[in-house]
Formats: C-alpha cells, sequence, structure tokens
C-alpha cells in the first residue's frame, strides 16, 4: 500500500489516500449496500479505479437523462468505445487464441470504423460472431474477458442493465489482466473533462 495523496475525484475537493477511493464525506452519501461495496474495493486495493469508472458511468446517465444531449451522448458513445479498445489494446494477443493476430487486428479496425459510423452494427456483428465461436474456456475470468470483448462496443439492446453500470463493469474485468494505473490513465486520456470535475450526482 503506498501513501500517494489525490484530490477526491467524486467532490474535488478534499485531498485523500489514492487506495481509499474516494473521502469519508462522498462515502457517508452512499446506501449502506455501496459503503459495503467501497469496503470492498478497498481492501482489494482497486478502489481508485472504481471511483473514476463510477464517476464516468454517472457522467453518462445524467445524459441519457438530459433532453438536449443527442451531441454528448453521440460523442460518449464513440469515447467509451475508442477507450475501452484502447484498454484491450493492452492485452496480449495470445490472450485470444486460437484467433490469430491478424484476426484480432481485423476486428479491432472494424470497431474503430464503427466507432467512427463507416462501418454498420451488424457487419462489425457478424465478424464477432465468427471469431467468438473459436474460443473456450472454463476459466471464469477469461469468460468474462470474452464476453466483454465482443460486446463492449454495443448499445443498451445487448447490454442491458450493464449498459449503465458499463466502466465498473469493464474495468471490474480487466483489471486482473491489465495494471490499474494504467486502465485509469486510459479512462482519464479519454474523458479528461469528466475527470478533472465534481461527479454530477454530488454537485
Amino acid at each position: 500500500m503506498t501513501d500517494k495523496q489525490i484530490l477526491c475525484p467524486w467532490c474535488m475537493q478534499i485531498k485523500i489516500i489514492s487506495e481509499k477511493g474516494i473521502c469519508s464525506k462522498c462515502y457517508n452519501h452512499l446506501d449502506s449496500l455501496e459503503q459495503k461495496n467501497w469496503h470492498n474495493y478497498q481492501t482489494s486495493n482497486y478502489a481508485e479505479l472504481m471511483a473514476l469508472a463510477i464517476k464516468i458511468d454517472t457522467a453518462f446517465q445524467f445524459a441519457e437523462k438530459s433532453s438536449d444531449s443527442e451531441s454528448v451522448l453521440k460523442q460518449f458513445h464513440q469515447s467509451r468505445i475508442r477507450c475501452v479498445l484502447e484498454m484491450f489494446k493492452q492485452l496480449n494477443n495470445t490472450t485470444f487464441k486460437p484467433i490469430t493476430s491478424e484476426e484480432l487486428e481485423q476486428y479491432k479496425h472494424l470497431i474503430k470504423e464503427y466507432s467512427e459510423q463507416i462501418r454498420t452494427d451488424e457487419e462489425l456483428n457478424q465478424f464477432s460472431i465468427v471469431l467468438r465461436q473459436k474460443l473456450s474456456t472454463n476459466n471464469p475470468q477469461l469468460q468474462n474477458i470474452y464476453t466483454t470483448f465482443f460486446s463492449f462496443w454495443c448499445g443498451e439492446e445487448i447490454l442491458d442493465w450493464s449498459y449503465f453500470q458499463y466502466f465498473e463493469i469493464i474495468t471490474g474485468n480487466l483489471k486482473f489482466l491489465i495494471p490499474i494505473e494504467k486502465l485509469i490513465e486510459i479512462m482519464q486520456k479519454h474523458f479528461p473533462v469528466i475527470s478533472s470535475n465534481p461527479i454530477k450526482q454530488l454537485n
């Protein structure tokens, strides 16, 4: 455990030890179940990661509820896809054997073009199904990684309830294979405004 000092990423006012994730003031806004979750995050040393992931998810929920947010939502969806795509680029291609490196690069390129509205979701889905059928594992962590890899670019109709806990779930799965510091760095890169401002629900 380190003693790195950061501003609480939710209120952006109070200095905390990074392992705490959020300050006690923000913690006290949570209900009992959420507080229990935070205790688990802290004891497992990924509270700082979850603080940022939940912050971005919350900003998205506010944008979803706004009647004049079409352009904001479009930009957010492009950013979330590019953000998670960069996360997956940190993984060694052997994670997805027997899929070849060439197939993986083609899939990632299709995702990039989909985020730019060059490709349709049907084109991307057809190719992803072919690749997904090649993978098989009894490892629960890898099963989650595979599921995420072939669905993170989808919308609410596919992701269902996880659509509104997008980064919380995805980073929770990826933290076993990608350093937490790197996941935080990538989210901050793609969501600089959200990262540097207080969480909306606490304003």
